[in-house]
């Protein structure tokens, strides 16, 4: 998958992408780059740098061995970074820590106390 700087939805398409198995292309944008890995679960290019996009498109399509082995990365780093859950529970941590710093108390914001089913 290639991508390139744009809206929210930029990321939102890698993280799918990562969901499914794919190795990303994509531009040290700093939200891209905080996700993709460059030669862990994709490569990373600098912006706007034409000979690292094609070099990099032509690595991927040259080792399909790499290519998979990076997507088996995005996936296992999809599901366990960026599943519903971990998300709810880093959102959580830092409200936890707002509270504690605001109130000088502990608060819990696990899913059980905010829905009242304990």
């Amino acid at each position: 998958i290639l991508l390139q700087p744009g809206s929210d939805a930029t990321c939102r398409a890698a993280l799918e992408a990562m969901a499914t198995g794919k190795a990303n292309v994509v531009s040290d944008k700093p939200a891209l780059a905080e996700i993709i890995h460059d030669g862990v679960n994709g490569l990373v290019v600098p912006e706007n740098n034409v000979k690292g996009l094609a070099e990099a498109l032509a690595k991927m399509s040259a080792d399909t061995d790499l290519m998979r082995r990076m997507g088996a990365k995005a996936r296992s780093i999809a599901e366990e970074q960026f599943t519903f859950d971990s998300l709810f529970h880093s959102v959580a941590n830092v409200y936890a820590l707002a509270w504690m710093k605001r109130f000088g108390q502990e608060r819990d914001f696990s899913a059980q106390q905010l829905s009242g089913t304990r």
